[in-house]
């Protein structure tokens, strides 16, 4: 049996469906994690699996006060954008073990209400910052 095969077996999706997953990322995964069980008990959430591959800022804030922000090490943008391309790679293959759905190209990156809250809540203080506010656009 394929490590795309046995993927399918532990994981009850097709993983190899998203073009930069292939036979040794699988294989790691399998190997490192097990099956979907324990890595749904491990990770409860994408963000938590993302976290944990240390594909996350570690940002230490208090009180709305950012004490420290510090990222790995990484020379250069390029590094930077493989990070950014890992984190997101990482979020995809989670949710799909979550979900137990096929990847879906149009839905993956979709934004949820909450991230599309936070997005209105930010131009809403920037907007405030610089002494203006933000109005509706008439439909």
């Amino acid at each position: 049996m394929g490590a795309f095969e046995e993927a399918y077996r532990f994981y009850k999706v097709d993983l190899s469906r998203v073009e930069a997953v292939g036979a040794g990322l699988l294989t790691t995964l399998m190997t490192e994690l097990g099956s979907a069980e324990p890595l749904l008990e491990a990770f409860r959430t994408v963000e938590s699996f993302a976290s944990w591959n240390g594909l996350c800022p570690d940002n230490r804030i208090t009180g709305g006060r950012m004490l420290k922000a510090k990222t790995r090490a990484a020379e250069g943008r390029v590094a930077q954008g493989f990070r950014l391309a890992a984190h997101k790679l990482a979020r995809v293959v989670s949710g799909m073990i979550n979900s137990g759905r096929p990847y879906d190209e149009e839905k993956a990156f979709r934004p949820t209400p909450s991230s599309q809250a936070r997005r209105l809540k930010r131009l809403r203080e920037q907007a405030a910052a610089l002494g203006m506010q933000l109005l509706p656009a008439a439909s």
